[in-house]
């Protein structure tokens, strides 16, 4: 009847899913420092295929770039549309009964729905992104496709168009120049979030003075200009660089070349074989320098020749002339942009390190108020509301549950430390 095939499995299955995240949530805790040095994003597929409805959620600092590539995305079923939706939708429908439809799937409450320039909705918690956004401070994203009224009970179809979207995703992650965050963005979230606790805050007639974080909240944004103003002229420094290079390189393989012939013409006299010559190899140059964003990828597509940029360098000794060269009466190698390259990597890194660092930058060690294990300060789930997130938790709290203003001034000083500390830390 069942009893072994499959209902002991099922009970098995349901035994475990009684300890939720355990999974993801000890595995963050285990490694915590190795995700704080190395892991730059997270992407969450959680019920990813459940009907034809698609709508994603996340960070502020990725809403833009979830936004970007589900648009460069081609609609599946819709010839000549793209797969994202812009600002007023927060999903798009791919049900067949109702192809043309939108359906707008924004969050119940003000405090967490995605803004008016985005379609992303906020973070909560009830998947495994929560230990990486909620305690370590990972900027998180998760997205699928969900159920309409138009779908079968039993949803079971492929999804076209999502895994070229997740790819694309991964793709610029890894590979761009420049780390696709938004900062200033999350910086105008967060005021958008004080004015919600603002209007809350009247509600209560607590007259909770929220100026002086306002005004780091400014001061922040301020920054996040300077930064984004530092991120196109660092991309832009870089590439010039390579361009330089490709360019010096160039005349030294054709100077190499005809070094070459000489020789072999030397040998020839002489009756003498020329032996074919090959590069010694080196370790590649670029593997000492970590991750520089997308600067492969865009060499690839620039065509350029790795050997050229980086082994001849290294059989030319970078900016001194070849042996012989002189006596050869040929010009001596051109000279490759080797410091400038390194200096200019050094400057995508350090701006990429403070794009990195800016979520952290809402974790506190303290937590939220009796429920300490959550520690950002910017989104949480809500401490009555399941999954649901609650922006600014500790400070909205303190005002709609607690309605303490004692409490909430402390919270809302606790809070401006931090975007103090995060814009200290932007600051180029």
């Amino acid at each position: 009847m069942g009893a072994s095939d499959p209902t002991s499995g099922t009970a098995t299955i349901s035994e475990t899913i009684r300890y939720g995240l355990i999974g993801s949530t000890e595995w963050g805790e285990d490694f915590a420092d190795f995700i704080d040095k190395h892991v730059v994003a997270y992407l969450n597929l959680d019920s990813s295929g459940s009907g034809s409805r698609w709508s994603a959620r996340g960070s502020p600092l990725l809403a833009h770039f979830i936004q970007q590539t589900a648009e460069e995305i081609p609609h599946p079923t819709k010839k000549g549309a793209r797969f994202g939706m812009r600002k007023q939708t927060a999903a798009v429908s791919l049900a067949p009964v109702r192809m043309e439809r939108v359906v707008v799937d924004m969050e119940s409450t003000n405090m967490a729905s995605s803004s008016a320039s985005s379609s992303v909705g906020v973070l909560g918690s009830g998947s495994d992104y929560t230990v990486f956004l909620q305690r370590i401070g990972v900027a998180s994203a998760e997205g699928g496709f969900g159920t309409t009224s138009s779908d079968a009970v039993y949803h079971y179809h492929s999804i076209p168009g999502f895994f070229s979207h997740v790819g694309l995703q991964i793709l610029r992650l890894s590979s761009d120049l420049i780390l696709p965050f938004n900062t200033t963005f999350y910086t105008q979230e967060i005021e958008r979030y004080l004015d919600g606790v603002e209007a809350l805050d009247s509600i209560k007639s607590l007259n909770v003075d929220l100026d002086p974080l306002r005004q780091s909240i400014h001061n922040l944004q301020a920054v996040s200009l300077a930064l984004d103003y530092e991120k196109f002229t660092a991309e832009k420094e870089l590439i010039a660089v390579v361009k330089k290079w490709k360019k010096a390189g160039s005349k030294l393989k054709k100077l190499k070349h005809k070094l070459r012939r000489a020789y072999c013409k030397l040998q020839k006299k002489l009756r003498h074989p020329c032996k074919s010559h090959h590069l010694e190899h080196h370790r590649h140059p670029a593997s000492k320098l970590g991750r520089i964003g997308r600067f492969p990828a865009w060499q690839e597509e620039q065509g350029l020749d790795l050997e050229m940029l980086y082994g001849v360098a290294l059989q030319a000794g970078f900016d001194r002339p070849l042996r012989g060269c002189k006596k050869a009466g040929t010009q001596s190698v051109p000279k490759l942009p080797i410091f400038e390259l390194g200096k200019a990597v050094k400057r995508v890194r350090a701006v990429n390190k403070k794009l990195i660092a800016f979520e952290r930058g809402f974790i506190s060690e303290d937590g939220i108020p009796e429920r300490e294990w959550f520690k950002h300060l910017g989104v949480a789930p809500g401490k009555w509301l399941g999954y649901g997130a609650t922006t600014l938790p500790a400070l909205t709290e303190a005002i709609t549950i607690e309605g303490n203003v004692t409490l909430a001034q402390y919270e809302a000083g606790r809070l401006k430390a931090l975007v103090d500390a995060l814009a200290e830390n932007l600051r180029v």
